[in-house]
């Protein structure tokens, strides 16, 4: 039930975001702009920016600038580093013995990323 809701949050978001761009490219990510997206209710903008800053998923991405409006704190965690065969040899061992979903799952565990952002780490370790 959650990952329907999570799925129906994303979809819209996407319809809004390119419903209210018109088609042209999103500005560039910045801190103080999504703090003022945020302060000005535009929560859909700033979510979608605050996404493209940290790597978070739509929840996690979601419940920051829930956070952000109730206690004026907004924190900008450094995106998850590049997958790398020299820290994330249990997961290459994983991806070569083709047990890919073991090794997403791993790889999410370690760097605490998201479904999308481990399966793209894992394709790139895998050479896809």
């Amino acid at each position: 039930m959650t990952a329907l809701i999570v799925l129906v949050l994303a979809v819209a978001l996407i319809v809004a975001v390119v419903r209210l761009r018109g088609g042209r490219p999103l500005p560039p990510a910045d801190p103080s702009e999504v703090r003022r997206l945020a302060a000005a209710g535009s929560i859909v903008q700033a979510v979608a920016m605050y996404r493209r800053l940290t790597g978070l998923g739509l929840y996690d991405a979601k419940q920051a600038i829930d956070r952000f409006n109730a206690t004026g704190e907004l924190d900008f965690p450094a995106p998850a580093p590049a997958p790398s065969a020299a820290g994330d040899e249990d997961v290459l061992a994983l991806v070569r013995d083709q047990r890919i979903v073991e090794a997403v799952k791993l790889y999410r565990e370690k760097h605490g990323v998201d479904l999308l952002a481990a399966k793209t780490a894992v394709d790139k370790l895998a050479g896809r």
